[in-house]
């Protein structure tokens, strides 16, 4: 696992390449009373100003949900509210890959709703194989790769 700072500050790097920014603030409350166009990432210390394409983190979060939220912001067609998050899955392996950040992810993404058509059909990605989990990103960067969020090996910003 990678020192917390350290994969912070790989991916504010790759979130200023694309236009973007994280900004770390020391509580909720701060960010609460400054913003009025915020969506708050539910059960986590982050939220998204998609307009500013901003990840607020509100305190220590995991790298591996910081990633889903620049999903929001970087891969996304729309607002949080509007997205498709299933669509952006394999771009956010692949921004793990980039940032050298797969365990940090993994480890984030258990509780990650996947699955086919239909809810009985819906699991808990950490209560598939790894098998399962291993075909199930390789069929989600192919999708990702499909809509142009991922190029060759690379996660694109497509705003």
């Amino acid at each position: 696992m990678v020192d917390y700072l350290i994969g912070l500050a790989r991916l504010q790097e790759l979130s200023r390449s694309w236009g973007g920014r994280i900004v770390q603030l020391s509580s909720k409350r701060i960010l609460q009373r400054r913003l009025r166009y915020i969506s708050f990432a539910p059960a986590t210390n982050l939220a998204v100003d998609y307009e500013e394409k901003t990840v607020y983190v509100c305190e220590k979060e995991s790298l591996g949900n910081i990633i889903h939220e620049m999903g929001h912001v970087f891969a996304s067609p729309c607002c949080p509210a509007k997205s498709e998050e299933y669509n952006f899955f394999g771009w956010e392996f692949m921004v793990a890959v980039k940032t050298d950040l797969v365990p940090e992810w993994l480890e984030s993404t258990g509780d990650y709703a996947v699955g086919g058509d239909g809810i009985e059909n819906i699991v808990d990605f950490k209560d598939m194989t790894i098998d399962e989990q291993s075909d199930l990103i390789e069929e989600r960067v192919q999708y990702a790769r499909g809509l142009g969020l991922v190029v060759g090996e690379e996660p694109i910003a497509i705003r």
